[in-house]
């Protein structure tokens, strides 16, 4: 392990400064747009009439549901013939190592990132957060006094609570995989001068450790760690100015002491930096994993020109969300004011529990007020202002607002899930079409993080691979089907990762059974053509991703069973669809193949109240007798 000298340590400190202070707006913005998130678009909320509808919520739930609605599916190419069979297991064995360590959730979390604060980052590394070494406790760090001594024995002045074999225990770092994470922007520090990830010289990630457990790390350098001093509490563990000095001193004390640390790539020299808030270097060692391409993978969907931090997808459409509630708070506030029951009575003819009785009878009652005075008449006391409506203008402007910013956002009234101004499917189509146009750019910015991402997994399996591995390999049912070995050399093959366009975008079921059957229909015609070149269209494997599709059984085997006999009349008749069958036979297939109904019988667009009776028609038509 190395060491960094004082002049060192201080360039480290003054460019984590300046990193700071570039980023101090953003910071601020940021936690605006947070609260805002959390519904707080007004002060006293709950001591004052006003109209809250939260647009940052609603519209962001949407976007990510339309970027990440679901775990993307990876494919890998294989580079040469002899990678040809490895890509398979490969894409398998990626399968599982990104379900073991929770990759849609840090994955989806970084999107996220990317459209409230403009900059989604995902970090990653081996089996344990600090460094891929193995964290254990040193117990010969005595924790007892605020110099944090060290002694021959682990016994005397040593703190009481129970020590742990290793200082980390967060069970998405696992031993022996690699691991991926989400930073937040607020904690993440890069070279100021950079205006894209490519630039920079450097990144850094600070976070928080609890204090004993900094100390007891073994994998920092020993001195360092003698000397090193809390540098603040736990959350509502209270306010340093008011401890005093060696606060740290006893028990519960070194319980609540935390550490702020900043983890800094250094990719200039290829150096991994560990350094505390006061400057303290903690680690210092050549970087080993990913080369220059570095831990980080960043995505941004809203880059701008003259700095490094992108533009927020939720400050796009902000004004015109802020510029909503205040319409609709100006309604409540007009209804309140003008719509309710008002009036005004003469105080000196009538008393006050009368008219509190007039303004809350029911309907229909009779009220009986005391007049004062000869020939006094009601409507000479008592005067009922009238009526007045919200002004049409502002419902209207309203509207308006929420027109501009769906066409700020990028998204639809279907998106949203309303769609009240859409009348037909074929004008939904294409209403989804244009929205999908708007945020195609942002999905395949999406789609190259995922591909850069499981690429750093894939090299840390390259890397750290041993001799062989069990895997499980998944039957039809879902369950382990067996367990294979799979050799080091299956992942050092060549192979190129990419992602499934699309996949990450969640489609509904009903969407998914109308695209087979539409696809059915329209390769029905070219079956004779295909057939006059010598090729057939294996129709049992359709069927069975139909019936995957509509979600009847995962098992499709198990209602699709091969005829014992063929019986005369179908191999002349083809079962309804003419002289397939027999044609079928003629080149080679297998007659026991039902040949799928003619295009007359499927519409090549079908409406969702036509869907159940297409798949019956389907059915019916297709299996002799019907079903």
């Amino acid at each position: 392990m190395g060491k960094l000298t004082d002049e060192q340590k201080d360039v480290w400190r003054e460019r984590l400064i300046r990193s700071a202070r570039l980023k101090n707006n953003h910071v601020k913005r940021w936690e605006y747009i947070r609260e805002l998130y959390k519904g707080k678009y007004h002060a006293w909320t709950a001591l004052a009439d006003r109209v809250d509808a939260n647009y940052i919520l609603a519209n962001e739930r949407q976007m990510l549901a339309s970027l990440y609605g679901q775990p993307p599916k990876m494919y890998f190419r294989p580079i040469g013939y002899q990678s040809d069979v490895a890509s398979y297991v490969a894409e398998q064995v990626a399968d599982y190592e990104r379900r073991q360590i929770d990759c849609d959730v840090e994955e989806e979390d970084a999107v996220r990132n990317a459209l409230r604060y403009g900059t989604g980052i995902l970090k990653h590394g081996w089996q344990f957060e600090s460094s891929p070494e193995i964290p254990y406790t040193d117990h010969k760090a005595v924790n007892g006094n605020s110099k944090g001594a060290y002694t021959d024995s682990g016994v005397a002045g040593e703190t009481e609570l129970p020590d742990a074999p290793l200082t980390e225990w967060n069970p998405k770092y696992r031993f022996g995989h690699p691991w991926v994470r989400s930073i937040h922007p607020v904690d993440f520090f890069q070279d100021p001068d950079a205006l894209t990830p490519a630039e920079a010289r450097w990144f850094a990630h600070r976070y928080r450790r609890p204090w004993i457990n900094v100390v007891q790390d073994s994998r920092f350098d020993k001195k360092a760690r003698k000397d090193l001093k809390p540098s603040g509490q736990s959350i509502a563990g209270g306010d340093l100015g008011t401890l005093h000095e060696d606060w740290y001193n006893n028990e519960i004390g070194q319980d609540t002491a935390m550490v702020s640390l900043y983890e800094i790539f250094d990719r200039e020299r290829m150096m991994i930096i560990t350094m505390t808030d006061t400057g303290e270097c903690l680690l210092y060692e050549p970087y080993n994993l990913f080369g220059q391409d570095g831990p980080y993978e960043i995505v941004q969907f809203l880059s701008v020109d003259d700095e490094f931090w992108a533009l927020s997808w939720v400050e796009t459409f902000l004004p015109q969300a802020l510029t909503g509630n205040k319409l609709r708070t100006q309604a409540m506030d007009h209804f309140m004011r003008f719509g309710a029951m008002k009036g005004a009575y003469d105080k000196m003819s009538l008393d006050q529990a009368d008219m509190d009785t007039f303004a809350q009878s029911p309907a229909g009652s009779f009220i009986g007020l005391n007049l004062r005075g000869q020939n006094s008449r009601i409507s000479e006391k008592i005067q009922v202002f009238p009526y007045v409506q919200v002004p049409a203008d502002l419902w209207t402007l309203i509207d308006r607002t929420q027109f501009d910013a769906d066409q700020v956002s990028g998204l639809s009234e279907l998106a949203r899930g309303t769609g009240k101004s859409i009348n037909t499917a074929t004008e939904a189509s294409y209403v989804q079409q244009q929205a999908g146009v708007r945020i195609e750019s942002m999905r395949a910015k999406v789609d190259k993080m995922l591909r850069n991402s499981t690429r750093k997994m894939m090299k840390l399996l390259k890397q750290f691979w041993g001799p062989e591995r069990v895997y499980p390999i998944a039957g039809p049912d879902g369950q382990t089907w067996q367990w294979m070995q799979i050799p080091n050399e299956i992942i050092n093959s060549a192979f190129e990762v990419d992602v499934e366009p699309g996949s990450t975008e969640r489609i509904n079921k009903q969407v998914r059974i109308r695209q087979i059957i539409d696809g059915l229909s329209t390769l029905a015609p070219y079956v004779p053509y295909l057939q006059q070149q010598g090729y057939d269209v294996n129709w049992v494997e359709l069927f069975k991703q139909y019936l995957k599709a509509i979600e009847i059984t995962r098992s499709p085997d198990r209602l699709m069973m091969p005829m014992q006999q063929m019986q005369p009349q179908m191999a002349q008749s083809g079962a309804g669809g003419g002289d397939a069958a027999g044609q079928m036979s003629q080149v080679g297939g297998p007659t026991n193949v039902l040949p799928f109904p003619g295009e007359q019988q499927m519409p090549m667009q079908t409406e969702a109240g036509q869907s159940g009776m297409t798949q019956s028609q389907m059915f019916t038509s297709a299996v002799p007798g019907g079903v």
